[in-house]
C-alpha cells in the first residue's frame, strides 16, 4: 500500500497529554503537571485536569 505508514499514527503532544494525567491520578497531586515524574511547564493544567477527570471517571486506557 502506498504512503502507509507515512504519517505517525499520535501526536507527541498527545502523549503527554495523557501522561501527565495519568500521573496527577497517580501521584494524587492536581496542582502540578509531570511528566516521567518531573514538573512540566510548558503548557496551563486545564487540559490535564479534564483528562484526568476522564480517566477517574472511564479509567486509564
Amino acid at each position: 500500500m502506498p504512503f502507509l505508514g507515512g504519517v505517525h499514527l499520535f501526536d507527541w503532544d498527545e502523549i503527554n497529554f495523557a501522561e501527565g494525567a495519568r500521573e496527577m491520578i497517580v501521584l494524587k497531586n492536581y496542582l502540578r503537571v509531570h511528566i516521567n515524574y518531573e514538573p512540566f511547564w510548558e503548557k496551563p493544567p486545564f487540559f490535564f485536569w479534564l483528562q484526568a477527570a476522564s480517566m477517574n471517571l472511564l479509567g486509564i486506557g
